[in-house]
Order: structure tokens, then C-alpha cells, then sequence
């Protein structure tokens, strides 16, 4: 929590000048506390497993689809449906489904490359489901916001950064503060 609190008291000024800032704040740390735990789920590597191992680098499995669907490619597919809900529903910059497409794929590609680090194995497969997690997410938003949230436009946004951001702070909180 130590980035999110960080972050959220440089960017004070800004808050507080928002009508919606009490919501857009609990929603923010509840993405920052979901990119924490994604990262720390899917096993980055942190700078103690740098400072302990001589060979830090891992495996990188290229071929997509190279094994038999497996029970964790559809839990990765379900590890990144919130990260393809909340973009849209926190920031609304985020409404352009290619945006949360590139976005989603960026966090995976981050994931998989810090991966490395602890001597696990980066897969294309990961990277494939992760993206379809993603889009999964974004089409249930898009279905939700539909049905219930068209007539509520607003939303607030302190940086147009603000999501790259928190998830940034969540992999840096992992990587650094973790054992």
C-alpha cells in the first residue's frame, strides 16, 4: 500500500478539488490493490530474487498454443477480467475498447517479462489468455454500463496517466517490498 498512499498524497491538491473524488479514490486503490495481487499471483520476480540467484533469467516459451487448453490458461483468462472491467468503469479515457486492449496486453507483456526474473517461465499462452481476460472484462463493462450506467457520463480523472500509474506502483510495490 506504501506507492498507492505515496502516490495518493502527492496528488492531494487535485483531489480535493474534485466533486467525485471520494468514489474515484476507493475505486483507484481497489485497481492498485488488484495489480498488487495480480502481480504478486502470477510470481514476478522481486529484487531479492535478483540480489539471490547468479543466473536470473528464466525460460520463454514462444509457440502459442502449443499445449492442450490447460486449467490455467482459463485462470488466466479470469485473472485479467477485473483488470478489463475497471479500466472503463474508473477512468473514462478508458471507454475505447482498443485502449484497454493495448493496456491489458502491456500489464501481461510486464508480468511475463518480470517473470523471468525468479526463474519461471514466460509463455506467449499467458500473454494470449491474459488479453482475452482483458477484452472479457471490457465487453461486460460495455454490457453493464449499457443496461444500467449510460446516463452517468461523468467520471473523475486526476492525470490522464492515472491508470499506467497504479499499475506501475502495483508491480514496483511487488518487485521492491516483497520477500
Amino acid at each position: 500500500m506504501l506507492p498507492n498512499i505515496a502516490w495518493q498524497i502527492l496528488n492531494k491538491n487535485k483531489i480535493k478539488n474534485t466533486q467525485h473524488a471520494t468514489r474515484h479514490i476507493v475505486w483507484t486503490v481497489i485497481f492498485w490493490i488488484y495489480c498488487s495481487l495480480a502481480a504478486y499471483e502470477a510470481g514476478i520476480g522481486t529484487v531479492w530474487d535478483i540480489i539471490s540467484y547468479k543466473e536470473i533469467v528464466g525460460g520463454i516459451n514462444l509457440t502459442p498454443l502449443s499445449v492442450n487448453p490447460r486449467f490455467t490458461q482459463i485462470l488466466n483468462i479470469y485473472m485479467f477480467v477485473p483488470f478489463g472491467f475497471l479500466l472503463p468503469h474508473i477512468w473514462q479515457r478508458f471507454r475505447n475498447p482498443l485502449r484497454v486492449l493495448l493496456t491489458g496486453f502491456g500489464f501481461s507483456l510486464l508480468i511475463e517479462a518480470l517473470q523471468l526474473f525468479n526463474h519461471r517461465i514466460s509463455d506467449i499462452d499467458d500473454l494470449i489468455m491474459n488479453t482475452i481476460g482483458t477484452c472479457i472484462g471490457y465487453l461486460i463493462w460495455a454490457f453493464l454500463w449499457l443496461i444500467f450506467l449510460r446516463k452517468r457520463k461523468t467520471s473523475a480523472e486526476f492525470s490522464k496517466n492515472e491508470p499506467i500509474i497504479y499499475i506501475l506502483l502495483g508491480i514496483l510495490g511487488v518487485f521492491f517490498l516483497f520477500n
